[in-house]
């Protein structure tokens, strides 16, 4: 009886993880289908284009329209964005855009992005307006206040807000959590500002953590000030004294010059037709990308990005969050190298770090390119991120980039009180007293402890000596700047560890300018994107582990075996170089 009932619940898994396959698959098709049936109309001569933010975006995706979307859930593409700002600031037929910003969630450097396009748009001579229904909530507006001021028309909805309130960074802790619960993180850091394991062992930040996450703060506000003041034609002083004072009721923000118009978006449009040519027409960002060309034959550059936490194994096709793994980035390189139309390299980066062995093997793949590599930072290039940047002829950070973050970490924790508290003691059996060093049941003894310490300034020393050699820096001066700190984009170009200040569009041009190519030289796109046969065909294969039914099928035999589900929570004996703490994106 109990074999006939779990063959039946298998079966049942069976069915729905089938159902759930067949559901993807068919969604992903359709999408894909209705992008590609899909004919926008022409271009009209007089064409406003209008752009609605809201959601999150990554720097770009590389799959399928519609496949693109599930994988990384729905999030928009940040490079298509500036790609159609960019392309339209040239676009004859193009005469001005609106901006219409809902509840977009943007890091500062993506924020930096668009208003670099958008200010590109604007000396082309072509007006741009902003409307919103308010600049935050109950929460910051700031950041995207900062965003609005590229537009000089700014119009905002009669019941919204102005919310410039400055800037806010936190971190939680979990010592007091962890504590409670039995669990002792065995953690080692390089240096005292790699401050990631404090969120482990402290109630609150330390003395270094605190410091730098002061100074970037202070430099995020800096750069804003600094925006806004010059946009709005006011004085930084005087700026910094608006925010000190903040939020703003429509009439008071009015009055101060922060916005220009109270009103809704349909006012908007009636002020456009009546002190503009009534015969415009207007067409939304995504409609006009369809009518842009995406890969020109020809010689020209190779884009390539690399998003996400950086590791050695290849991710599913859906895996969700992207990232960066050796074989997909690695081979990307390759073929941009072997491409006779390629003639250098952008290779934009947008990521907190992940596996000194990975890192060391893209930044040694990158090595090996006999062409000229400019690297784009965007959000975040730090610790793993800055460490593949390091192959670059030329390094390009937005001023809010975070990057640097020099530093190693590693250990594991020990979840013995845990599971005492939980009933459960585990036995064991080993050949030496070293095979414990994974264990999680045991710290590490004093001799696996220097071991796993030797190891992680092994990462360390190797990191420095590689900043170094490409930075042409001595170790002492390395040192200065190392010791796991990170710096906003504005601080590394200060000291040395980038090139130049801009966003992808910057380095693109600086590509074609060291290759002498022309300015509307090709872009070339690797890895190449599959057609959906072939993507289809590694997911039905299960290439990769990107079987449609094995990661639900898995989820759920993990789910069974809580134990060891456990332990995948608590990774043991790994180092990373991450960066310690992350940018809260609603400024």
């Amino acid at each position: 009886m109990i074999r006939k009932l779990l063959r039946a619940v298998a079966r049942l898994i069976v069915w729905v993880c089938t159902f759930v396959g067949f559901v993807i698959v068919s969604g992903a098709l359709c999408l894909y289908l209705m992008n590609r049936e899909h004919q926008p109309k022409s271009l009209a001569h007089d064409t406003v284009l209008t752009l609605t933010l809201e959601g999150s975006y990554v720097d770009h995706h590389t799959g399928l329209p519609g496949l693109s979307a599930i994988a990384t859930g729905g999030q928009g593409s940040l490079y298509d964005v500036t790609r159609a700002i960019m392309h339209g600031a040239k676009d004859k037929k193009v005469v001005g855009l609106i901006l219409r910003i809902e509840t977009p969630s943007l890091s500062t450097a993506q924020i930096q992005e668009i208003r670099d396009a958008l200010l590109v748009f604007q000396k082309e001579g072509k007006p741009a307006w902003c409307y919103t229904d308010s600049f935050g909530e109950l929460g910051s507006g700031t950041g995207l206040y900062y965003l609005a001021t590229a537009c000089p028309h700014i119009t905002v909805q009669p019941l919204g807000m102005v919310n410039l309130i400055g800037i806010s960074m936190e971190s939680p802790f979990a010592k007091g959590a962890l504590d409670k619960l039995g669990v002792v993180p065995n953690l080692i850091q390089k240096k005292e500002y790699k401050s990631y394991e404090e969120i482990f062992t402290r109630e609150d930040f330390s003395l270094p953590a605190r410091e730098a996450l002061q100074a970037t703060v202070d430099s995020f506000l800096s750069q804003i000030v600094d925006g806004i003041a010059q946009a709005r034609k006011l004085p930084p002083d005087h700026v910094r004294a608006l925010i000190e004072t903040g939020p703003y009721v429509l009439e008071a923000a009015k009055t101060s010059r922060l916005i220009d118009k109270i009103g809704f978006y349909d006012d908007l449009l009636a002020d456009l037709k009546k002190n503009f040519d009534t015969s415009m027409d207007y067409m939304d960002v995504d409609a006009y990308l369809k009518t842009l060309p995406l890969d020109l034959p020809g010689e020209g550059i190779a884009l390539i990005f690399g998003t996400g936490t950086i590791q050695r194994e290849k991710s599913p096709v859906f895996g969700g969050e992207a990232t960066i793994d050796t074989e997909t980035l690695c081979t990307a390189f390759q073929d941009a190298a072997d491409d006779p139309h390629v003639k250098a390299i952008v290779f934009r980066i947008d990521s907190p770090g992940g596996s000194p062995l990975a890192s060391e093997t893209i930044r040694h793949a990158l090595e090996q390119v006999k062409k000229p590599i400019i690297i784009s930072m965007g959000s975040a290039a730090a610790s793993g991120g800055y460490w593949i940047a390091l192959p670059g002829s030329q390094i390009v950070a937005q001023p809010a980039t975070l990057t640097g973050s020099i530093g190693a970490m590693g250990g594991k924790f020990v979840l013995a009180g845990l599971f005492e508290k939980l009933g459960i003691h585990w036995g064991r059996v080993s050949t030496h007293e070293n095979a414990t060093l994974g264990s999680f049941s045991d710290p590490y003894t004093p001799l696996q402890q220097a071991q796993v310490d030797l190891w992680i300034q092994q990462i360390y020393d190797a990191f420095v000596s590689r900043v170094s050699k490409s930075r042409h820096m001595t170790p002492e001066q390395v040192e200065k700047v190392a010791r796991g700190r990170v710096w906003t984009g504005e601080q590394a170009f200060a000291l040395g560890l980038v090139d130049h200040l801009g966003g992808l569009h910057t380095a693109i041009g600086m590509a074609q300018k060291v290759a002498g190519l022309p300015m509307d030289a090709p872009l070339h796109l690797f890895p190449k994107p599959r057609s959906l046969l072939e993507t289809l065909a590694e997911v039905v294969s299960g290439a990769h582990e990107a079987s449609l039914l094995a990661p639900q099928i898995r989820i759920l035999m993990e789910g069974c075996q809580f134990l060891h589900q456990v332990r995948a929570y608590f990774p043991s004996s790994q180092a990373t170089v991450s960066m310690p703490f992350k940018e809260i994106h609603a400024l």
